[in-house]
């Protein structure tokens, strides 16, 4: 690779990339780099290419260019950009760069500054839905909410972004502010809320009511990922809202059999529809481990 052609990625550290790319999408790239899954690294003006080697025998193309401060992508994966393939070719690009000399130009002196200022986001904030095992006698299909932020080594981590340092503000100087006002105020709608020692690690989304609905919308607008947990794949916001009906069929024994009907469900469509809430304030299909939430127009009739 001409090193000197490729002095561009210079402008994009580890920490850049890890803003512009998601914490996940950037170890996970990075653990590409650091095993050699990057092959073929060639350089052309502002253009980079390679071949990246994924998790089984695939091997994608790649090709990043820039324009000042502007990153474009293209990768022949599933994802087509901005993906973990992306990354591991940055990252294998500046590993084979020469040491930066002892005095930087005054863009690399600035950058540093520039990107804090011109962010001002904190560290990500994340929130994982997980569906605990339940013990004997526990209730069924129990949906938890825990907030992560994220971490250094590894994509997300518990410690520093638990609700309680979320609801005060002078243990979470340091993480998002839009991000962790959003969540505090979904706290707030716990009726298990706690202060100090008494803070729950995490809150069932059953018992926060209709008002949290809007709230994981703004959420997800300002940029905190939805994680899967335990008994889950994915968590997905649904579009628009759900009505909810009672189906009830006539066995041939005479039995009745009453079965949830959701306007937004296919009636075919395999898994299970959880009823969330007491009286209900919004619907989940789960399929597979993934989990997709809507709110409800209405409770679902008595």
């Amino acid at each position: 690779m001409d090193t000197d052609a490729a002095e561009w990625v210079r402008g994009f550290p580890e920490a850049e990339l890890k803003r512009r790319f998601g914490a996940p999408t950037f170890f996970r790239g990075r653990n590409y780099e650091e095993t050699g899954h990057v092959d073929r690294l060639t350089v052309e003006g502002d253009s980079l290419q390679s071949l990246v080697r994924g998790s089984g025998h695939q091997v994608y193309e790649v090709e990043v260019t820039h324009t000042g401060r502007r990153l474009d992508s293209w990768c022949s994966c599933p994802m087509g950009r901005a993906c973990k393939h992306v990354v591991a070719t940055l990252l294998a690009a500046r590993a084979l760069l020469p040491d930066a000399p002892a005095g930087p130009g005054w863009e690399g002196r600035l950058y540093p500054l520039v990107a804090s200022i011109g962010t001002g986001r904190g560290q990500a904030l994340a929130l994982e839905f997980a569906i605990p095992t339940a013990g004997y006698g526990g209730k069924a299909a129990r949906i938890t909410l825990q907030p992560l932020r994220e971490g250094t080594r590894t994509p997300w981590v518990k410690s520093g972004a638990s609700w309680g340092d979320l609801v005060q503000t002078f243990r979470s100087g340091d993480l998002n502010p839009a991000q962790r006002a959003v969540l505090a105020q979904l706290y707030q709608l716990s009726p298990d809320k706690g202060y100090g020692y008494g803070v729950p690690a995490t809150v069932d989304l059953d018992g926060l009511g209709p008002l949290v609905w809007p709230l994981l919308q703004r959420a997800a607008t300002a940029g905190v990922e939805l994680l899967a947990g335990e008994g889950l794949r994915s968590v997905v916001l649904g579009d628009g809202s759900a009505t909810v009906a009672l189906d009830l069929t006539r066995s041939p024994d005479g039995g009745i059999t009453a079965r949830p009907s959701v306007s937004v469900v296919d009636a075919d469509a395999r898994g299970r529809i959880l009823l969330l809430g007491t009286p209900a304030h919004g619907v989940g299909h789960l399929d597979g481990g993934v989990l997709t939430l809507w709110p409800l127009n209405a409770p679902p009739a008595e």
